[in-house]
């Protein structure tokens, strides 16, 4: 017996006007042409849409002989439809490249050469002058169907009981329920369809599906285009604290997904036995939302109906339960295929230009590897600055920064945003958010035919974090190639007025050129003479008018976009703040310098970070500075084999990511790196380094030495550790052992393989730190931040014992040992040869009584214990 499927809702035709060339016609032709065909023109072509797209997409995607799909039905030809009859969607194409944007630059010939028909624009709709569009009924309706999908685009088909599925009010069954709905989303906006669904009736089985941007219009307060973080945590506020009606319903979904484009969505779910919800994040690890439509030129329309048919196809095809697993596959398939539904577009026959075969656009291999799913554990909590990165459970950014160094941004860890800005890439949030808010900036006002002034952002950071480079990435990501041209001045050396209007000027000469100028007033916080701050109010007129005085001319600079860098101030809020009130003096300054009206100028800042921790808890540092050391490596080709991979030392590794600081920030880490000898080495390694005189322009030699040479130090001190072992030992066991034992005799009269078991429990000491999550230091290579770890606690002590013991026993086995019972030392026999979990306690508690002395026994040989990053 075939399953049923009910596909109804609002439909629609939509009309695709398409351009026609002008028919060649030269005087003498044989053949007779039209006059009309020898203009440009149009043709006007007619598909079904709504609810009739989608459940056409339902029937592509479903065996038809298991699978029934029943929907309404408009008569033929769609051309004859009239307004009054259905509401009519006009969409215009324009043949695209089918290709991404970035195949103009990699393969310009088949970039040029493939194309497919695309939205160019959306021209609206038409409809009757005065009432709705009656609501199309099915006539044969099955009686218990296993699924049903409703396409609400709100116009009018949810105040229309009649044309609403019988199965919805005859208590027969209980159907899966598809509701892809449309603002308005309130209930107090006449949602009769929403009231209906939203009961207990049928929650349990509803799945809901709507567009972000929806909730955008109803006032949900959603950013856009900043980070996954800040969407996640903004719609976990808003379906907690359900600021207005639209979530009275919503926050009691089952199952609700909400589609972010084509780059992610939020699959949300209801308990209502636990009173509380789970949350997962679907998203594109490399862009943000938009950012997949952004690579090619075009758009497409039916994405929602697409996911929303795969849903159903999966819904279908499952029992009376659908487990979070499977919900996060089909919802992962479908935006993998509203993905493929864009790219393949309406084809290149303009004779045949039609939606594509919904078959097509699933693969079995429907994983795009581009996306990841995470789950937001306790959501009701997330802290402001809460991150994907720092959510990876178990993740030693030490690790992750050895692997990007060495093997590239693929080595990133999964399930983390890793966005690019042309030649800049981050996966930290902090600067994700900075620089994405300028390039929303950026792209909006390039976009703008006609603009007033100039668009004003400040950038801020310390000498040497990249304040220029990034800024220009952003900018060179937002254009086509040459559109922007860059200028840079430094306030600082400007010696007049005269200076900053001749700088005007050349801003100027560059619009006229048909580019837009990309101006940098490096130090613009300058003093002016004496007069702090002396060179903001030279710049409002500019800012505000876009325009300058030159003597008795005021001359317009046209569309161009300013960047303030800061040299004084290192932060944005460091800059405006007002000085406090008791220096009235420091405050007089600050408002006669007219620094609060400078501000009102500007449309947005960032503060870039740079490689040198921002922040005694800036955890990510360690990743700023590998992704930078990795670009500065990647110029150096002969340490870069042919898989990308860099080939350098483990010690120079360490000393490059660890050093506490570096003295003019990326400046400096780029210097070191030229420093050193690499253009007839093959691999990094400690004798191309720079000497120690040079070394120490840019870092602190000493805590740069100490990390390089850590593993040698480690070595020459193991002695002294391992007799400092002994010697603990000896304290511990006095009250237990004879003073005559083999083992308790002082280390000048130790017998050598007493000695050399202690020596390996040395050597095994950064292992078994790393299995805790921590490291070895030099204290010269301590920063002031990093406080030692001077004991551990009683879980790190479990651990660690666990760890000795198993060395001990495969020490023992390696030089002959083997379990029996009793312990027969002369015939290499031990009891004690068996898994901790067979341990007698007291033996146990000689293992934890060795590595709880490790923190001092490694003090006293000038080391430290530190928790990893």
């Amino acid at each position: 017996m075939a399953t049923d499927i009910i596909v109804t809702g609002d439909v629609s035709v939509d009309w695709f006007i398409v351009p026609v060339p002008a028919r060649d016609h030269s005087s003498g032709a044989d053949t007779f042409t039209e006059n009309w065909r020898l203009i440009p023109g149009f043709r006007y072509i007619a598909r079904e849409g709504g609810a009739l797209l989608l459940a056409r997409f339902l029937r592509q995607l479903t065996n038809s002989r298991t699978t029934k799909v029943v929907a309404p039905t408009l008569r033929l030809p769609l051309e004859n439809i009239l307004p009054i009859e259905a509401v009519h969607s006009i969409v215009e194409l324009e043949l695209k490249p089918s290709r991404p944007i970035a195949d103009k630059q990699s393969n310009p010939d088949a970039y040029k050469k493939d194309k497919s028909y695309r939205v160019g624009s959306l021209s609206g709709f038409c409809g009757p002058a005065t009432k709705t569009p009656p609501a199309r009924a099915i006539t044969r309706q099955p009686a218990s169907p296993k699924v049903i999908v409703l396409d609400d685009a709100g116009n009018g088909f949810r105040r229309d009981r009649r044309a609403w599925p019988k199965a919805l009010s005859s208590g027969r069954g209980k159907p899966w329920i598809i509701f892809k709905t449309h603002r308005p989303l309130a209930e107090s906006k006449g949602n009769l369809l929403s009231n209906h669904l939203f009961t207990e009736q049928y929650l349990d089985r509803l799945i809901v599906v709507l567009n972000a941007d929806d909730l955008r219009s109803e006032e949900v307060s959603i950013s856009r285009r900043l980070s996954w973080e800040r969407t996640v945590r903004d719609f976990a506020i808003a379906i907690e604290s359900q600021p207005n009606d639209v979530f009275k319903n919503l926050h009691k979904c089952r199952h609700l997904i909400v589609r972010f484009g084509l780059d992610g969505a939020l699959y949300y779910s209801f308990d209502p036995q636990a009173q509380t919800g789970s949350m997962h994040l679907i998203f594109d690890t490399t862009v943000l939302e938009g950012g997949y439509c952004d690579e090619y030129e075009g758009g497409m329309v039916g994405y929602g109906s697409v996911l929303s048919a795969v849903l159903a196809k999966h819904i279908a095809a499952r029992g009376n339960s659908v487990t979070t697993g499977q919900m996060l596959k089909a919802i992962e398939e479908g935006v993998c295929a509203s993905r493929r539904l864009l790219v393949k577009a309406f084809g290149s026959d303009l004779t045949k230009i039609d939606y594509p075969n919904a078959a097509q656009l699933i693969r079995t291999d429907s994983k795009d590897q581009r996306l990841s799913c995470v789950k937001i554990d306790d959501y009701r909590n997330l802290p402001t600055h809460w991150s994907l990165l720092a959510k990876q459970g178990g993740l030693s950014l030490e690790s992750v920064a050895n692997k990007i160094v060495r093997n590239g941004l693929d080595e990133a860890p999964q399930g983390v945003p890793l966005i690019h800005f042309n030649k800049l890439a981050t996966i930290d949030r902090s600067e994700i958010e900075s620089f994405q808010a300028i390039r929303n900036l950026m792209r909006q006002f390039l976009r703008q035919s006609r603009v007033k002034r100039p668009l004003c952002i400040g950038v801020f950071g310390p000498p040497g974090s990249g304040k220029s480079f990034g800024v220009e990435q952003v900018a060179e990501s937002c254009a086509a190639d040459g559109a922007i041209k860059r200028l840079e001045f430094n306030i600082a050396q400007f010696v007049a007025t005269r200076d900053l209007i001749d700088a005007f000027h050349k801003v100027r000469d560059v619009v006229l050129e048909g580019r837009t100028p990309l101006v940098f007033f490096d130090e613009f916080d300058a003093s002016l003479g004496s007069e702090k701050w002396g060179w903001l109010k030279y710049f409002l007129s500019a800012m505000q008018d876009g325009k300058f005085k030159d003597g008795e001319s005021m001359h317009p600079l046209g569309k161009a976009i300013f960047v303030f860098a800061g040299g004084t101030t290192h932060t944005f809020a460091e800059f405006a703040s007002e000085p406090p009130a008791k220096a009235e003096s420091e405050r007089e300054t600050y408002r006669n310098a007219k620094v609060p009206d400078f501000v009102s100028r500007l449309r947005g800042y960032v503060n870039v970070l740079g490689p040198n921790p921002a922040a005694e808890d800036d955890r990510f540092a360690l990743i700023r500075r590998a992704m930078v050391l990795r670009f500065f490596l990647e110029q150096r080709e002969r340490i870069v084999d042919s898989k990308h991979v860099v080939r350098i030392d483990d010690a120079v590794l360490r000393a490059l990511l660890k050093v506490p600081h570096y003295e003019h920030g990326n400046r400096s880490l780029e210097a070191v790196v030229e420093m050193s000898m690499l253009n007839d080495v093959h691999s990094f390694v400690p004798s191309a380094l720079p000497p120690a005189a040079q070394l120490d322009l840019h870092v602190e030699r000493h805590a740069f030495g100490a990390l390089l040479q850590r593993d040698l130090l480690f070595g020459a001190a193991r002695e002294r550790i391992a007799m400092a072992i002994h010697n603990q030992y000896l304290k511990d066991q006095a009250q237990r052992k004879p003073a005559d034992d083999p083992a308790m005799q002082p280390w000048d009269q130790l017998a050598e393989t007493f000695k050399h078991s202690n020596r390996e429990v040395a050597a095994d000491i950064p292992n078994k730190l790393a299995a805790i999550g921590c490291s070895l230091l030099p204290l010269a290579a301590l920063s002031d931040d990093q406080a030692p770890i001077v004991a551990f606690n009683g879980r790190q002590i479990a651990r660690l014992a666990i760890q000795e013991h198993k060395r001990w026993c495969d020490e023992r086995m390696s030089s002959g040992w083997r379990y029996g019972k009793p312990t027969d030392k002369p015939r290499l026999i031990h009891e004690n040869l068996v898994d901790w979990s067979e341990l007698p306690e007291d033996v146990r508690e000689y293992d934890r009584e060795l590595v709880r002395n490790l923190p001092t026994a490694l003090a006293d040989a000038g080391f430290a214990i530190v928790k990893q990053i």
